[in-house]
């Protein structure tokens, strides 16, 4: 390729290099990208990686949650559930999350729920558990079977992971 095609070219798309050069230059940055990505694992395991137990669930859909979960236990389930999502840092799995059954609940249900969202971040009614179900209407869980139950507080029996 003649010298002026090669430079047009190379403005063009940016490349200065010939196609060769791109792939050794291309082998050498995996080979670069994976030792940066190792060291960086090394730093990780040896500070501690970081749990989503330290995750935070903002307190609107912790709200929205717990009512989906626990609308009907009363005040003192609204605070258990609070508990164990709080404790469990993420909404990943509950169904209360998208049920629309909280959309439907009254205006004291909601107040109700908040001020138990608002306790359960002292309180601590599951003794750190993170994991719950109605078991007297669903039936033990299989994922129950390799965590400790810690409470059973109205209607849920509630468990933490090892």
């Amino acid at each position: 390729m003649p010298i002026n095609q090669d430079f047009r070219r190379a403005l063009r798309t940016g490349y200065y290099l010939d196609k060769h050069q791109l792939r050794r230059d291309n082998e050498a940055g995996a080979i670069v990208a994976l030792a940066v990505m190792a060291a960086l694992m090394t730093v990780l395991l040896a500070i501690g990686l970081p749990s989503c137990a330290n995750a935070e669930v903002s307190d609107d859909q912790g709200v929205k949650c717990i009512i989906g979960e626990a609308a009907n236990q009363g005040y003192d389930g609204l605070v258990a559930v609070s508990d164990a999502l709080q404790n469990r840092g993420t909404t990943k799995g509950v169904y209360g999350c998208t049920s629309a059954r909280a959309s439907k609940e009254p205006a004291y249900v909601w107040k109700m729920a908040k001020r138990a969202w608002q306790e359960a971040k002292t309180a601590n009614p599951t003794r750190g558990a993170d994991h719950w179900e109605a078991v007297g209407l669903y039936g033990e869980p299989y994922w129950a079977k390799t965590m400790t139950k810690t409470a059973k507080i109205k209607d849920h029996t509630f468990y933490r992971a090892h």
